[in-house]
């Protein structure tokens, strides 16, 4: 008899699976907030660098999927009589998301799907994102605002045959979903004191996406914003 299991258990056993050092890091960075339940668009601070961090690496494989994930850029806290659905880019995200798109571009980034969240930080973040890219049609799904990790899974599930797909939403679930597929090393030691905003994971794989914890992804680009 096959057992449902649900993300959080899913999670759990591809932390269970990686070496000691990498789960007791990723467990202290994931686990938490996901189980916690709430959705905070601010809930991972990040450090200040100097410039723009870009990890890429280069595969001979042949035919790949992708899979962006993008956080959504830095928001502001709520106007008043706002709420956290209502929460817009301030100055400080409007510049990263501005900067990790041309990087995008500049690597020719284009995805053929792009599923985001419609809150008001999710929303001006792709707007920046396809303005860079040019044309393509963005996507709204409220469960990636409102459910948890399974959302970000069933519409990986459902573009199964898309060649390359771009997710955008909010943490903890799209670190959770990056701790799901990325393999260990740098890329994931990096990524262990927490998503930061705009960031941006590629992973690629040889078959088809799916939301399958036996498939793990290849890092193609790790990029993250710089204060600018």
């Amino acid at each position: 008899m096959r057992v449902k299991t649900t993300a959080a258990h899913r999670l759990q056993s591809a932390i269970s699976a990686r070496p000691r050092d990498i789960r007791r890091s990723t467990q202290d960075a994931v686990i938490g907030r996901l189980t916690g339940g709430a959705i905070s668009g601010n809930c991972i601070a990040t450090t200040q660098r100097t410039s723009s961090t870009d990890i890429t690496m280069t595969t001979g494989h042949g035919e790949i999927y992708l899979l962006h994930l993008l956080r959504h850029a830095h928001a502001a806290w709520p106007a008043a009589g706002r709420g956290d659905f209502d929460r817009t880019l301030d100055e400080r995200g409007r510049k990263e998301a501005a900067d990790v798109a041309r990087q995008a571009q500049a690597r020719k980034m284009r995805p053929e799907r792009i599923v985001c969240s419609p809150a008001a930080r999710c929303q001006e973040t792709s707007q920046i994102f396809t303005a860079a890219l040019q044309g393509i049609e963005v996507t709204f799904d409220e469960a990636l605002y409102c459910e948890g990790v399974d959302a970000y899974l069933k519409q990986i599930t459902q573009h199964a045959g898309c060649r390359s797909l771009m997710l955008i939403g909010h943490n903890p679930m799209i670190e959770a979903v990056a701790t799901m597929f990325i393999p260990a090393g740098p890329v994931a030691d990096q990524l262990a004191p927490g998503y930061p905003t705009a960031g941006l994971l590629t992973l690629e794989f040889d078959q088809p996406l799916s939301a399958d914890l036996d498939q793990r992804g290849r890092v193609l680009h790790l990029i993250t914003p710089a204060f600018l």
